[in-house]
């Protein structure tokens, strides 16, 4: 997004170096992770927090680094965004939890229409299931699945952007809401495919982690912990469980992995 809004190479850099290595306890507390893992009550210290709580206070918070960064520390120029809107846009791509696939979105499409919203997007897009808090609940847009009275059915101008989401899933306080979404690391962590489905031709992939390592490495207790407590006891959505157990999001990220090396070493002219 600050790439985007030309605040580079300042502002967007200076997030990840200045604000977040920085932020201590305000953006990563590590005291609440006996509550990810479901061990809330064996520290005194959480006790108020495992009543009051369904999901208890988060481990990695978001609050810090989209609302105290984006919108005050280092101000993401949204203005910016708006004006290129049509010939650079901006897409935040999320994992939809009911309808189980990755979804861009984006402003055109209507998820966001203003800088609150569009952080809320990003919050979704990079909430890790289990030590970041509850799924986010997106309301806007045509570009998804919207869960009516139980059945799923493709988003169309006849049928209304209100989602019902059944008490089974997320209890009474999900109703009227939009499709609950977490990390795109789900069902697109690297994500170009979205790019392809949406028209380009050339697409830069800028990857964090080298070749050599291992990306399939089966879960430590501690994360088999947090995934149980998360989807099973919180969501309820098991057949997500039954996902991230089978560790299917690991193989779609190495299946990307394979695809870009093989595509980078193609040798075709890149004007074609």
């Amino acid at each position: 997004a600050y790439f985007q809004t030309g605040q580079l190479p300042w502002e967007g850099p200076e997030v990840y170096y200045d604000c977040l290595t920085r932020g201590g306890r305000t953006f990563i507390d590590t005291r609440r992770m006996l509550r990810s893992v479901g061990f809330g009550l064996a520290d005194p210290r959480l006790l108020k927090d495992v009543i009051k709580r369904k999901y208890g206070k988060p481990v990695f918070k978001l609050d810090y680094l989209l609302n105290d960064v984006v919108k005050r520390i280092k101000p993401l120029r949204y203005d910016r965004l708006e004006e290129r809107e049509g010939s650079q846009d901006l897409h935040v791509v999320a994992s939809g939890l009911v309808s189980e696939k990755s979804v861009a979105l984006n402003r055109k499409d209507g998820n966001w229409g203003d800088i609150n919203e569009l952080t809320e997007c990003m919050w979704a897009s990079m909430l890790l299931p289990g030590i970041a808090g509850p799924p986010v609940s997106i309301k806007k847009g045509g570009n998804f699945l919207y869960l009516l009275d139980g059945s799923i059915v493709p988003t169309t101008p006849s049928v209304p952007t209100t989602l019902l989401v059944g008490e089974e899933t997320f209890g009474n306080d999900a109703k009227g809401r939009g499709e609950p979404m977490c990390d795109a690391l789900l069902y697109e962590p690297i994500p170009y495919r979205s790019a392809i489905k949406d028209g380009c031709t050339h697409i830069l992939v800028c990857r964090t982690k080298p070749d050599g390592g291992n990306v399939c490495g089966k879960p430590s207790l501690f994360e088999r912990l947090i995934v149980r407590r998360f989807w099973v006891r919180k969501t309820k959505l098991k057949r997500m469980f039954k996902f991230v157990s089978r560790m299917m999001h690991k193989k779609i990220y190495a299946e990307d992995i394979i695809y870009l090396n093989e595509k980078t070493a193609e040798t075709r002219d890149w004007r074609e």
